[in-house]
């Protein structure tokens, strides 16, 4: 059943009841998310990411066995990378990359009032690489994970690595408001 607002729900009187640095707040958020939209719809950024954190995990992987595993690009039945060695074989998709997270962490950093832009723009490019690397050893974690105890795999590609990641993230925005300027009205 859909229901609909009554005949006198004004937007603009429900918006001035939200304080000013509230909205300012929700404001950033949505001008994030437009950004964040456009620049994927104009330069897809799925591709090269993934080709990115396959390669580092790649690198990463074969720090712990006596050879890096092979990489291959897949077009069907999914789109991503296989990676895989003698004995194992793991599909990396473009969900896989860590786009989501890396949005979901600048977006909060530029939405945060009385930040300098700099201040900003070195936490994103620190964020990004501290994520993306993270990202990377969780790969490749998961591929030495499918080798020696695939019986983990499930619960730790989806439950364990996915917790790990959102933490790291939560500690980073924590390191970025530790300083914070005080908020003015």
């Amino acid at each position: 059943m859909v229901t609909t607002p009554p005949s006198n729900f004004n937007v603009s009187a429900l918006w001035q009841t939200i304080q000013p640095l509230q909205r300012l707040f929700l404001r950033r958020v949505l001008l994030s998310m437009a950004i964040w939209f456009v620049l994927d719809f104009w330069l897809p950024l799925d591709q090269p990411l993934t080709m990115l954190i396959v390669r580092i995990s790649q690198w990463m992987t074969g720090v712990f066995l006596s050879e890096s595993p092979n990489v291959v690009l897949q077009l069907i039945p999914f789109e991503g990378y296989t990676m895989y060695d003698n004995a194992t074989k793991m599909n990396i998709a473009h969900t896989c990359n860590g786009k989501a997270i890396l949005f979901l962490f600048t977006a909060f950093l530029w939405a945060i009032p009385n930040q300098t832009f700099w201040k900003r723009t070195l936490y994103s490019v620190v964020g990004f690489v501290t994520l993306s690397l993270a990202n990377a050893l969780r790969i490749a974690a998961l591929f030495l994970v499918s080798k020696q105890l695939p019986q983990w795999f499930s619960f730790l590609h989806h439950t364990l690595f996915q917790l790990a990641m959102y933490a790291i993230m939560f500690f980073l925005w924590m390191m970025y408001l530790r300083k914070q300027r005080p908020l003015s009205q």
